[in-house]
């Protein structure tokens, strides 16, 4: 058996022999989904403290004694200013109900309406409530066991979550510390180097906002949970004294369980320095026990800024380490919050459908400029090859520009021309028909064309066009 009380470093010389008894290697801590930010919430009959977490480093931590306006503020305009980041509720209240309940060796997937069926009868219907499965008896008639689990609707409980509907952040569910509190002692023993634990586990996390939360699991199972308040919280030894008899308490209780061996048992304590002074686990017999303060817890998980030297409370590095686990044990919702789970969804996706449309704009926006451009430099080019033109419609124009002048005397001319020698013979067809004869030898040194009828004689009458047959032409040449 082993036994290691926890103690803060008192000076420099302390601090080094203090880390060298640490692990080298350490099992990694999962950090999926902590690369980005979320806040986490833990809610507690005595307040509610916010961290807002950047992966694994608490950025910011935020106390409120209640829900209203004047306390929550703070609370509520950091939220607002993040709307993009994700909310999760840590609850540790003390109106939770845990009920261990047996169910017929039925088929698995008939079991689950079973249990819907009793969670419905055994709680109220405004209740928050769900059920863990705690294994199947091996022997006799191999019934399931179950653990039922509600959460009430309290005022308080109410007033959290009206506050926070009214924000645009995204609520991603209701958790209870007691459940949520074994993947916790999973992760504090992992990095501790043990990969095995006893079968029995106890956690006592000394909380601002609720007392003193007690966790037992069984085959990392919970089993029992229970918060209590101590009596003067301003003397360590009293409050150790108060600690040392929840432990004799719980212990009494785990014997109807059938809890035998001390030795069986891991006990982890997370409470302040003065008050780890005055305790004395020893006297237990645990297998292993161990107090740490909430600086150790943070170190060893690897949490930033998750707690100071001077932190009394285990609240903050709890819901950070529940803010980086890989899994949810169970999450807790109604109808009202998977609508808002819903609607914001929604919003996401007009919003993402809205920047696409804007992106589709932009494109079709730039298109348009495009062809402007193109457009512009078509029209430039054209005026450039117009400017070069120009001279030679100049030109063209001046030679033409005498035509509109005498138009009477040129259309007698281009009428006297029709009439009298449009029609006439021409030489065209007798030298086509005489060319195919000349060559290098022969060619022709004198040709003479002579109308030998149908001319006019000066001072005549003009006489109607004869027809093309009215006179004849002759051609002579001479060949050499």
């Amino acid at each position: 058996m082993a036994f290691s009380l926890k103690r803060q470093p008192k000076d420099a010389q302390d601090e080094a022999p203090a880390r060298a008894r640490r692990p080298k290697k350490m099992p990694a801590v999962n950090r999926k989904g902590g690369r980005g930010r979320r806040f986490v919430l833990i809610i507690g009959d005595e307040g509610a403290i916010l961290i807002f977490m950047h992966g694994s480093k608490v950025v910011r931590r935020l106390f409120a004694p209640s829900p209203q306006p004047s306390h929550s503020e703070a609370m509520v305009e950091i939220m607002r200013t993040n709307p993009g980041v994700s909310i999760s509720i840590l609850t540790d209240v003390i109106d939770q109900q845990y009920v261990p309940q047996n169910f017929p060796p039925v088929s698995k997937l008939s079991v689950g309406g079973l249990v819907k069926r009793r969670l419905e009868r055994d709680f109220q219907p405004e209740d928050l409530k769900g059920s863990i499965q705690i294994g199947r008896d091996k022997t006799g008639r191999k019934e399931w066991r179950y653990l039922l689990v509600s959460l009430a609707k309290t005022p308080l409980i109410s007033e959290w979550l009206d506050l926070l509907v009214e924000l645009p952040n995204e609520l991603k569910g209701i958790f209870l510390v007691p459940v949520e509190a074994v993947n916790y002692v999973s992760m504090l023993a992992r990095r501790r180097g043990v990969e095995k634990t006893q079968p029995w586990q106890l956690l006592i996390s000394h909380n601002k906002v609720s007392g003193f939360r007690q966790v037992v699991m069984q085959n990392n199972k919970l089993i029992f949970t229970r918060v209590s308040q101590a009596i003067d919280d301003a003397i360590p030894a009293v409050i150790a004294g108060n600690v040392e008899q929840e432990i004799i308490n719980t212990i009494e209780y785990l014997k109807r369980l059938g809890f035998m061996d001390s030795t069986e048992l891991d006990a982890t304590i997370v409470i302040s320095q003065d008050v780890i002074d005055s305790l004395d686990l020893k006297r237990f017999n645990f297998g292993h026990a161990e107090a740490l303060t909430p600086l150790d817890v943070a170190e060893r998980l690897g949490l930033e800024q998750a707690a100071l030297s001077a932190d009394r409370f285990g609240d903050v590095v709890m819901a950070a380490a529940f803010g980086i686990a890989k899994k949810r044990t169970l999450r807790f919702s109604n109808a009202y919050l998977e609508k808002l789970n819903k609607l914001y969804l929604a919003q996401i996706g007009v919003k993402a459908l809205a920047a696409l449309c804007v992106l589709v704009l932009i494109g079709m926006s730039g298109m348009t400029v495009a062809g402007i451009i193109s457009d512009y430099y078509a029209i430039g080019d054209t005026d450039y090859k117009a400017s070069h033109l120009k001279p030679d419609l100049v030109k063209m124009q001046k030679s033409v520009g005498g035509l509109n002048r005498d138009t009477a005397f040129k259309s007698a001319v281009v009428a006297t021309y029709d009439a009298y020698v449009k029609n006439d013979t021409q030489p065209e067809g007798f030298i086509n028909d005489i060319a195919p004869f000349i060559n290098v030898r022969n060619r022709i040194v004198n040709f003479t064309w002579e109308l030998t009828d149908g001319v006019t004689k000066p001072g005549a009458p003009t006489p109607t066009p004869p027809p093309a047959a009215a006179g004849t032409a002759g051609a002579t040449g001479a060949l050499p």
